[in-house]
């Protein structure tokens, strides 16, 4: 009678065991959820600094031409001008993203940067999205960039992008920080 009985115990032990163990990961995840917001919430730091950190900044002031080309896919293009001022030293470059569009920068007439689709592709006619990030040093000051964009599909046609200037990091945080949330809710 005593070894029934052992067994039926240890079989509600075997039941319970998995409610335990998941109950307790729960606990665990809230613990450590509370922990981070807490930390959050009170990490306070004092920081000096002589000089301030490369920022980031959007261009808004720029040439907008529209280009119509029958060699293009839909047979238009976009050209965005401007000149470069206030390039800072060290990490400093020209960001902006692309979704199925080729592109073409220049300064000055000099060709920096192209993206196309290589002529083997299999992948279709288009090279996807992408950042674009070009470097910029301080003799290219003064120089006129211009960025050539051709769309490859009409559901891009009206899509202009946002051009950042400033820290490769501090564009890319910013970006981070614009985008937060939905990285959160397509996490959660």
């Amino acid at each position: 009678a005593g070894t029934g009985m052992k067994k039926q115990g240890d079989m509600k032990i075997k039941k319970k065991f998995p409610k335990i163990v998941f109950i307790c990961y729960i606990v665990l995840i809230c613990l450590f959820l509370a922990l981070f917001i807490f930390i959050g919430c009170k990490d306070d730091v004092n920081i000096y600094q002589a000089r301030e950190e490369s920022a980031c900044n959007k261009i808004q002031n720029y040439r907008y031409t529209e280009i119509e080309n029958p060699d293009d896919p839909l047979g238009v293009s976009m050209e965005y001008q401007w000149t470069l001022k206030g390039i800072g030293k060290g990490d400093y470059c020209l960001a902006f993203y692309t979704v199925h569009q080729y592109v073409e920068v220049s300064l000055d007439d000099e060709l920096m940067y192209q993206m196309v689709p290589d002529k083997e592709n299999v992948g279709g006619k288009t090279v996807g999205s992408h950042w674009v990030v070009i470097s910029l040093f301080p003799e290219d000051e003064g120089k006129e960039i211009s960025i050539h964009i051709t769309p490859v599909y009409e559901s891009v046609i009206d899509r202009k992008p946002e051009f950042h200037m400033g820290s490769r990091f501090f564009i890319f945080v910013e970006q981070l920080k614009h985008d937060f949330s939905q990285i959160f809710l397509s996490v959660a």
